[in-house]
């Protein structure tokens, strides 16, 4: 079997989606006899020097002139409509490369979103899309938090959702796919209404076998040291980091120590807030880590505190939960799929009480075994992966009818 594979983000020991790349990619090679990957050729270096980059993978690098990339891909503006050349620039690559040796399926991977097209779609051949996210609504009753900034940014993100409905590219590449993975139930319920019959949800989070811990201490009781939080994510409104801090001053003063690790607009905003709510000595901001220093501090963690409201996964809380630290997240987007019933999942609503409910949290979870939460964690795995794409592929190829194909709220 011939697999092309669309993978903007693809590069080896990183998280987040050039991670996802990277490993569902190497997943792919053990099913498939050939893989030819379509990415960009800044991912080129870290591929062509690593170890343990498959021989049956083939990497075509492709990318816009530089000067289109001084142009539509300016630090502060997005990467959005570049993305969408880039898009373009693939299919027409796609269509080159089928026409000289025939693919027998397509797979759309890495910035899988519901609100954008996929270049490979355009292929006569069987299509997966995803896991693909995009469809988390913006918690609106949290407004309150989002700052003047990040009202605007809702509304416009409100906006695009909106219109990717009614894009005929981004309905090409919906009707074209034979089988749609989704990121979490949020995404797969929207899908559901466009998309019939043809809807699993299928996490892209994973975690290399070597990362997860064996054991961990047991958690500390009435210690005189104070519950050692991690927040870690960029400073952005809908990250959560305002609603963190009002955690953090409704506990008891002294029982908590938050470290938050990021950077981003919201800084200024979120060191005000600290001086105001006086919780300056309860709060240390890190900045921005390398993905090893942030394991270390997670190391020396009880909690991860992560109330991001519209999170499509949330790698961050799979890398914690790997090292035992127990997490605390919102009923929201795709990290309670991650936590299951081995962390704090708060409810969001009523809006005006979603503070004190984390602060609770965060004593909960402080509290608990931390051996689910590492048995939780392996069953990401990167290796588990190849189950979901082998039933994604032989479902594509096959073609199964809608009426067999499965509920959308059904995991794989």
């Amino acid at each position: 079997m011939r697999v092309l594979v669309s993978a903007y983000g693809c590069e080896p020991d990183l998280g987040s989606e050039p991670g996802v790349g990277w490993n569902w990619t190497k997943q792919i090679a053990l099913i498939a006899s050939e893989v030819t990957v379509l990415t960009r050729s800044t991912n080129a270096a870290l591929i062509a020097g690593a170890a343990d980059r498959p021989t049956n993978v083939t990497y075509v690098y492709i990318d816009l002139p530089r000067w289109w990339r001084k142009l539509f891909k300016r630090p502060g503006r997005g990467s959005q409509p570049y993305y969408l050349l880039w898009q373009a620039l693939a299919a027409m690559k796609a269509y080159r490369l089928h026409r000289e040796h025939p693919f027998d399926l397509a797979h759309h991977l890495t910035w899988a979103t519901m609100t954008m097209p996929a270049g490979v779609a355009i292929l006569p051949v069987p299509f997966v899309l995803g896991p693909v996210g995009g469809g988390v609504r913006t918690c609106w009753p949290l407004w309150r938090d989002f700052g003047a900034r990040g009202l605007v940014y809702e509304i416009g993100r409100t906006c695009l959702q909106r219109l990717a409905l009614i894009n005929p590219m981004v309905w090409l590449t919906w009707r074209r796919a034979t089988v749609v993975l989704t990121q979490n139930p949020d995404t797969a319920k929207v899908m559901r209404r466009r998309v019939r019959g043809r809807v699993y949800v299928c996490s892209n989070v994973g975690i290399s076998r070597s990362e997860v811990l064996v054991s961990r201490d047991a958690p500390k009781v009435n210690s005189v040291d104070p519950i050692e939080v991690v927040f870690v994510g960029r400073l952005v409104h809908w990250k959560g980091t305002v609603t963190a801090l009002r955690a953090v001053a409704l506990g008891p003063k002294g029982s908590v120590h938050l470290s938050i690790i990021g950077a981003g607009v919201d800084k200024r905003r979120c060191l005000r807030l600290a001086r105001r709510l006086q919780v300056e000595g309860s709060v240390d901001f890190c900045g921005s880590m390398s993905r090893s220093d942030v394991l270390k501090q997670l190391d020396r963690a009880d909690v991860l505190l992560f109330p991001s409201q519209h999170d499509e996964g949330g790698f961050v809380v799979i890398e914690a939960m790997a090292r035992g630290v127990r997490p605390v997240v919102l009923d929201l987007g795709g990290p309670p799929t991650l936590v299951g019933n081995v962390g704090v999942i708060v409810p969001h609503n009523p809006a005006g009480d979603v503070a004190a409910r984390l602060a609770q949290a965060i004593l909960q979870a402080s509290r608990a075994d931390p051996g689910p939460v590492i048995e939780r964690a392996s069953e990401f795995d990167w290796n588990t992966k190849r189950r979901y794409i082998e039933l994604a592929y032989g479902m594509a190829l096959r073609a199964i009818s809608r009426r067999r194909f499965g509920r959308v709220d059904e995991p794989i």
